[in-house]
């Protein structure tokens, strides 16, 4: 997952926008760098406070993380995993 995203990591020269997960609206390309520092926390085990919630009958978890970049808020950012997935 986290070499998928790093090779992404050219186009925050490149494009001017990046949708990922279940986002619906388009995020400025600035936020790759903060969801490539989130998935490392998850893959690291820095999951102590992420949230269980149920999507679609699965067991899923929500991982907080911060946005680097001012144009957003630092909070609410979230990746969704399932622990055997990760």
């Amino acid at each position: 997952m986290i070499k998928g995203l790093e090779r992404l990591a050219f186009l925050t020269d490149r494009a001017d926008y990046i949708l990922h997960g279940y986002n619906m609206a388009l995020n400025d390309i600035s936020l790759l760098p903060s969801v490539i520092i989130g998935a490392k926390e998850v893959l690291a085990g820095n999951t102590t406070d992420d949230e269980e919630l149920k999507i679609a009958s699965k067991k899923v978890f929500r991982h907080p993380y911060k946005a680097l970049d001012g144009e957003y808020d630092s909070e609410n950012h979230y990746i969704y995993y399932r622990p055997e997935k990760k």
